[in-house]
């Protein structure tokens, strides 16, 4: 039998950060939407990356956990560079990128 591996769905994860993005806009309100978007967005994608085929134990891509973190944090308003670490913060401990990486990035 050829089995076939699926990539990850990440459509779920991808509404919550969406959900994250919305609620940071809310509060928000010195800094222009689009400017909460991308550097949301960016430390997001940077950390999927970084995550890419690492699993939790129940099957959900690593990237959930500091996903469902960050979406907490929004409760106490964060800025953006909060809500950008949240996102990295297990990159330098389980992934080969470093702290130098993410310094460079960010």
């Amino acid at each position: 039998m050829n089995e076939t591996l699926l990539a990850p769905d990440y459509s779920g994860i991808d509404a919550i950060v969406e959900e994250i993005i919305e609620i940071a806009q809310g509060y928000m309100k010195g800094i222009a939407p689009e400017e909460i978007r991308t550097s949301i967005s960016h430390a997001y994608h940077f950390a999927r990356t970084a995550h890419e085929g690492q699993m939790r134990k129940s099957g959900d891509p690593y990237i959930i956990h500091p996903v469902e973190a960050a979406k907490i944090l929004t409760s106490l308003r964060p800025d953006i560079i909060t809500i950008q670490c949240c996102f990295l913060h297990d990159v330098p401990e389980d992934t080969t990128f470093t702290v130098e990486d993410i310094a460079r990035e960010f």
